[in-house]
C-alpha cells in the first residue's frame, strides 16, 4: 500500500483545488449582494484565477522540471492556503479579485505538479489506475464544492455552471444549498465514469474516449438548453448526467497521454501546457458565455430573462464540445495515440529524440 501514497497526497491537493473552485461558482449571488459588485466583477472574480493559472501554467511546470515538483507542490500550496484566507475576508470586490488572482498562483504551482508527481511514480497499469482515481477525485471535488459553498453561505469545471447557478439562485429562488446539490448529479456520474475508465482503458487508443467523451460533454451540455420560464431544477438533470460521463471518460485519458507523450524529464512542461489549454478555455468561455448571456438576457419576467439567456449560453457550449469531440476523431493519429496510451513507447535517451518522437 506505501506505492499508493503519492496518490493519495497529489489527490487531496487536487480536491482542495477544484472544491475552491466549485464553491466560488455557487457563492457568485451571495458575493454579489454582500460586496455590492456588478455582473462584471462577477466574472473577473472567476476569471483572473482561471487567467493566472494558464499564463503560469507552462512556465511553473518547466520550473518543477529544474528545482523539482514536490518543493514547487509545497510552495503553492502554502501561497494558495494563505490566498484562500484573504478571499474569505475581502472586504470589497476589488480585494476579492486580487486575493482571486493570488490563488492562481498558488493553484498553477500545485496544479502543474501534480499530475507530474504520478507520471513519474506510476508507469504501466498503475499510471492508468493512478489517473482514474485522479480523475474520479476531480469529480468529487466537483461534486462537493457546490454543497459545501452552499453550507457555508445558508465541475463543474464548466463556465456554463456559473450561469446555470445564478439561474437557479435568482431566478428559481432556491437556496445555495440546493443550488449546490442541483448541478451535483454532473460531478458524481463524472466521479463514477472517471473511477472505472483510468483503469478499464488503459490499453484503449485514447482517441476514443477523449473523442467520444468531448462529443457526450457537448451533447449533454446542449440538452440543457431545454431550460423554459416554466422550468424546475430537474429540467437540468439528463443533460447533467450525460455531461458528466463525458468528462469523467475523457479527463484521466487526456492528461495520462499528455504525460506519456514526453520523457519523463519533461513531465512538468507536459502538465503545464494541457492544463494552461484547459484553463484558457474556461477563462475565455466565461467571457464569451457571460457576453452572449447578457445580449439575451430578456423577457416578461426574470425567469424568462433567465431561460432566454441561458439557451444560446448551453447551445453555444454544447456546439463547441461537438466541434472538439468531432475534431479528435477526425485528426488525432489512431497508432501514435495507441502507443501513448499504453505507456509502451521507449523512453527517448537524449532532447533530439525527444522531438522526433
Amino acid at each position: 500500500m506505501r506505492k499508493w501514497i503519492p496518490l493519495a497526497a497529489v489527490c487531496l491537493g487536487a480536491f482542495m483545488l477544484l472544491v475552491d473552485v466549485s464553491i466560488v461558482n455557487v457563492a457568485l449571488p451571495k458575493m454579489a449582494a454582500d460586496l455590492n459588485s456588478s455582473f462584471t466583477s462577477l466574472q473577473w472574480v472567476v476569471d483572473i484565477y482561471a487567467l493566472t493559472l494558464a499564463a503560469l501554467l507552462m512556465a511553473l511546470g518547466s520550473l518543477g522540471d529544474r528545482v523539482g515538483h514536490r518543493r514547487l507542490y509545497l510552495t503553492g500550496l502554502v501561497v494558495f492556503a494563505a490566498a484562500s484566507l484573504a478571499c474569505g475576508l475581502a472586504p470589497n470586490a476589488a480585494t476579492l479579485i486580487t486575493a482571486r488572482a493570488v490563488q492562481g498562483i498558488g493553484g498553477a504551482a500545485m496544479m502543474t505538479s501534480t499530475t507530474a508527481l504520478l507520471a513519474s511514480a506510476y508507469h504501466g497499469r498503475d499510471r492508468g489506475t493512478a489517473f482514474g482515481v485522479w480523475g474520479a477525485v476531480n469529480g468529487a471535488a466537483a461534486a462537493v464544492g457546490p454543497v459545501l459553498g452552499g453550507l457555508l453561505l445558508s465541475a463543474a469545471a464548466f463556465a456554463e455552471l456559473t450561469y446555470t447557478s445564478l439561474w437557479l439562485q435568482e431566478a428559481l429562488r432556491l437556496s445555495p444549498l440546493s443550488a449546490g446539490l442541483a448541478v451535483s448529479p454532473m460531478a458524481l456520474s463524472a466521479f463514477v465514469v472517471a473511477l472505472v475508465s483510468g483503469k478499464a482503458l488503459h490499453k484503449v487508443t485514447p482517441q476514443l474516449p477523449i473523442g467520444i467523451g468531448l462529443l457526450l460533454i457537448g451533447g449533454g451540455t446542449m440538452m440543457l438548453a431545454a431550460v423554459t420560464a416554466s422550468s424546475g431544477w430537474t429540467a437540468l438533470l439528463p443533460g447533467l448526467l450525460i455531461t458528466g460521463v463525458g468528462v469523467g471518460l475523457s479527463t484521466p485519458t487526456l492528461m495520462s497521454t499528455a504525460l506519456a507523450a514526453v520523457p519523463p524529464a519533461r513531465a512538468g512542461m507536459a502538465s503545464g501546457a494541457l492544463n494552461t489549454a484547459r484553463q484558457l478555455g474556461y477563462a475565455l468561455g466565461i467571457a464569451v458565455l457571460g457576453t452572449i448571456f447578457q445580449g439575451h438576457f430578456h423577457g416578461s419576467s426574470l425567469r424568462a430573462s433567465y431561460a432566454s439567456g441561458l439557451d444560446l449560453v448551453y447551445l453555444t457550449a454544447g456546439g463547441t464540445g461537438i466541434v472538439a469531440g468531432l475534431l479528435v476523431l477526425a485528426l488525432v493519429r489512431r497508432h501514435v495515440a495507441s502507443g501513448a496510451a499504453a505507456v509502451h513507447l521507449p523512453e527517448p535517451r537524449s532532447e533530439e529524440q525527444a522531438v522526433q518522437v
